[in-house]
């Protein structure tokens, strides 16, 4: 196997990492507008900066930002919410 193969197959696993605005939003089942709310709100999954115009989203972090807003119920919801409410407002 050539030397830049190794180099090669490195790369393309960590752009596998890496998801675009529209794939991220596409897994979400949402649109890249809302992508875009999220990441002016501050309430999205964590993206990456590529770029001055690029940006992207590591799978692992949308995996986790899903997981952060997993509930067994609504009022489990609404008492996490409240939790987060009253940690801003101290």
């Amino acid at each position: 196997m050539p030397p830049h193969a190794s180099k090669s197959n490195d790369r393309a696993i960590v752009l596998q990492e890496f998801l675009t605005d529209s794939d991220a939003a596409a897994m979400l089942g949402v649109t890249t507008r809302t992508m875009l709310r999220w990441r002016s709100d501050g309430d999205g999954p964590k993206y990456v900066r590529l770029g001055v115009r690029r940006l992207a989203y590591r799978r692992g972090d949308i995996m986790a930002w899903a997981a952060d807003r997993t509930y067994c119920h609504r009022a489990a919801e609404h008492v996490a919410r409240a939790a987060q409410f009253v940690e801003c407002a101290a």
